[in-house]
């Protein structure tokens, strides 16, 4: 792969992931204006932080890519690109709630 080829086909993962990314915050958001809402949700359960949370799946999505490298997944439904592709979503959902956090605590003083 050349140079040009490898920085278009991370130019292609990025552009698909945002769509997904956008039809799943779409579902998990519903009518609701705040993006971090579903994530939150273990704030209000009190389970832990926000950011923690999202961590957690994160986790969950290394445990399941390395186990997709040793074996086809049993849910053909979710490929290991796929999962590759959540933690993309996750790592970037991630770096804006820092941002989002930093932004608030901003305003507040």
């Amino acid at each position: 792969m050349t140079p040009e080829a490898f920085v278009k086909h991370i130019e292609g993962i990025y552009t698909k992931c945002v769509a997904v990314l956008k039809k799943k915050n779409a579902d998990y958001s519903a009518s609701d204006s705040n993006p971090f809402r579903n994530f939150e949700a273990v704030e209000h359960f009190g389970i832990t932080d926000t950011k923690s949370g999202i961590m957690v799946r994160m986790t969950d999505k290394f445990t399941r890519i390395a186990n997709l490298l040793k074996k086809d997944p049993s849910v053909v439904e979710e490929s290991l690109q796929d999962s590759l592709e959540d933690l993309i979503n996750y790592a970037a959902i991630l770096h804006a709630r820092i941002e989002h956090e930093k932004i608030t605590k901003k305003k507040k003083a």
